[in-house]
């Protein structure tokens, strides 16, 4: 409960910038907070995400397994913030360093039709 009350503030400011229609800025605060309480700002960045444009990023935000491995590391922080700012490359990045929320990522992204497409493209052989 303790900690909760310590990531109060970030989330106030988190529900603030959501009421200002800051998504973005909504889901950095929450990230913030996670490191104060996990769980609880997992649930909250996974609503907050549904209001992402439709892409990667949303998809990954949503899931709740991958949030819960990204927010549950501090060294991670940063990737949740590069992923809700649309910063796909920066974010995967920073998750590179928590192999369990990469994991989680792949599984996530490997559901993703576009994404999937696209892998599929750069595994398939080249005719010359």
């Amino acid at each position: 409960m303790k900690n909760g009350v310590d990531a109060l503030p970030d989330v106030v400011d988190a529900a603030v910038a959501l009421s200002k229609g800051d998504v973005k800025g909504a889901i950095g605060k929450l990230a913030d907070a996670a490191q104060k309480a996990p769980e609880l700002v997992a649930q909250a960045i996974n609503k907050a995400a549904s209001n992402l444009p439709p892409g990667l990023a949303k998809n990954l935000l949503s899931d709740p397994t991958f949030v819960q491995k990204l927010v549950g590391d501090p060294n991670t922080t940063q990737a949740i913030k590069d992923l809700s700012a649309g910063n796909l490359t920066d974010g995967l990045k920073n998750l590179a360093k928590n192999q369990e929320a990469a994991n989680a990522a792949i599984d996530v992204l490997a559901k993703d039709p576009s994404f999937k497409a696209g892998m599929d493209k750069l595994a398939s052989p080249r005719r010359t």
